[in-house]
């Protein structure tokens, strides 16, 4: 028929150094009145095509690819003279790519695509991705699609992004390609190297004005490793739907180890945790605040509420108010701020204080965080602990203080201790106060009164650094009955000589 075309042909594809590949080209197409190759299809069968020739030198100094090699088919349907829809099957091919510490390689295993128009755009269907890279199978469960709206009368030039079940660890590999987007924007994701599931994610991209986007997140068995002043995480599960201008996060963890070097001695043992995080930017304010804060770990219960916000003109400013119960005061050790409160000074309570308990302790938080631990007083951080049935070994050459209740109060700078009830040995003393005035400082003032028996007073001096001096004398008077006293020292973090 006059119109009706039909055509086979093949096409080899040469460079003057070397043969790289061939097409197979079928075409079916129809006339209309008026109008010709209006309708139909082509079809085209790529063969081990080689890409290594026309790899620019700009694509190899920006994404790092050296080499790529592919054999495919392809349907394509014309309708009124232009593409409908295309249908791509990636038979198999591979894409070679260098970065400073190694090489990369991702493999298209009959890999399918769909691309087609829709309400004026275009909309790419990728149902699974079948991929492999750096020898990882990804799984055949991850999908992603793509629509590009272009700009008409009413509306504006659109990208959205859908993609769902796709492995973090998959997609680190490749990103080393993407260097030329925005650099410093994928550092950070390489230092961190975040595993886990993204299991649902949309994002709605205005191209006139990304700023204004939309996005919905839904991920799964996040962990990634700690960088600058991030804390590593595992078992991460959350929701995210926002956009620059409000937003929440839901967030939950379970049975996570979070390190935090340079803050905390120990990883944090996380048993559960959870929240709700809000964001809002109005004018050139960003707030962020908590519905809740629930955090269990290692003989820590911290429950409260948390907000920050920043403005460029007034800085950060931080809140907290939180309960708090301990279960064993002896793993208090793990929660103390190093670089706050130094390693001398957690080195002495490490090993000051042993065992107790505290229900309804307080945490709070007031101030520029950038100015924390206030010593200009321009801000307040306060950890209230009233401990209970504690052992305090105040210093290794004395016998501690035992059956000990006793209230701690971490403030700003300093540390002061309250107790009317302890046992010093066989004494008993209703009126102790111990305190660290300034951190920096490295020493413990302790202020007892003391009540007893002259023997056990005898006795317990006797077992002190005054056995020789004190002890001595009380053993040449024979102090008997009840007898009441006064216990001053000036305690040292390092080894320095105690002040009596």
């Amino acid at each position: 028929s006059r119109r009706h075309h039909q055509a086979e042909g093949e096409v080899a594809i040469s460079s003057l150094q070397a043969y790289h590949g061939k097409l197979n080209v079928s075409i079916d197409l129809r006339d209309k009145p008026g109008k010709i190759l209006d309708n139909g299809q082509i079809y085209i069968q790529a063969a081990n095509i080689d890409m290594k020739p026309w790899l620019g030198q700009w694509v190899r100094e920006s994404t790092g690819i050296d080499n790529a090699d592919f054999s495919l088919s392809s349907w394509i349907e014309i309708n009124e003279g232009e593409a409908e829809s295309i249908f791509l099957n990636l038979a198999h091919g591979q894409v070679y790519w260098r970065t400073k510490a190694q090489s990369h390689q991702i493999q298209f295993d009959n890999q399918r695509v769909k691309l087609a128009k829709r309400a004026g755009g275009w909309r790419l269907d990728a149902p699974r991705l079948r991929l492999i890279s750096d020898g990882k199978a990804w799984p055949e469960s991850s999908r992603l699609s793509l629509f590009w709206q272009p700009e008409a009368k009413g509306q504006e030039e659109i990208l959205r992004i859908r993609a769902s079940q796709m492995q973090l660890d998959d997609l680190t590999p490749t990103l080393p390609i993407f260097t030329f987007l925005s650099p410093e924007k994928i550092s950070p994701w390489l230092s961190l190297n975040p595993s886990g599931e993204l299991s649902i994610f949309a994002l709605d991209l205005p191209l006139a004005a990304p700023e204004q986007f939309d996005v919905l997140a839904k991920w799964k068995e996040i962990s990634w490793d700690q960088w600058q002043g991030l804390p590593s995480i595992e078992h991460l599960n959350g929701l995210m739907i926002g956009n620059l201008r409000n937003g929440h996060f839901d967030l939950s963890v379970t049975d996570s180890l979070s390190y935090y070097e340079g803050m905390f001695k120990a990883p944090l043992e996380i048993t559960n945790a959870q929240s709700r995080v809000f964001w809002k930017k109005q004018d050139e304010r960003w707030t962020l605040w908590t519905d809740g804060v629930d955090i269990q770990a290692k003989s820590l219960w911290i429950n409260g509420d948390m907000s920050f916000s920043y403005a460029k003109d007034d800085g950060p400013w931080l809140s907290i108010l939180a309960g708090i119960n301990l279960t064993d005061a002896g793993d208090a050790w793990r929660y103390y701020p190093e670089e706050l409160m130094g390693e001398e000074l957690i080195y002495y309570l490490t090993n000051a204080i042993e065992g107790g308990r505290a229900r309804d302790a307080t945490l709070i938080f007031e101030g520029n965080p950038t100015h924390f631990p206030y010593r200009d007083h321009d801000g307040k951080f306060q950890v209230f602990v009233p401990l209970k049935d504690a052992t305090l070994q105040f210093q290794p050459t004395w016998q501690p203080l035992t059956e000990l209740s006793i209230n701690l109060d971490f403030i700003n700078n300093g540390l002061w201790m309250i107790s009317d009830n302890a046992k010093l040995g066989k004494l008993d003393s209703h009126r102790i106060e111990a305190s660290i005035p300034a951190y920096q400082d490295n020493e413990l003032l302790l202020d007892a009164e003391i009540k007893g028996q002259g023997q056990d007073i005898y006795d317990y001096l006797k077992n002190s650094p005054l056995s020789d001096s004190v002890a001595a004398a009380l053993e040449q008077v024979q102090i008997t009955g009840d007898v009441a006293g006064r216990l001053s020292l000036q305690i040292p973090f390092t080894n320095e000589e105690i002040v009596e």
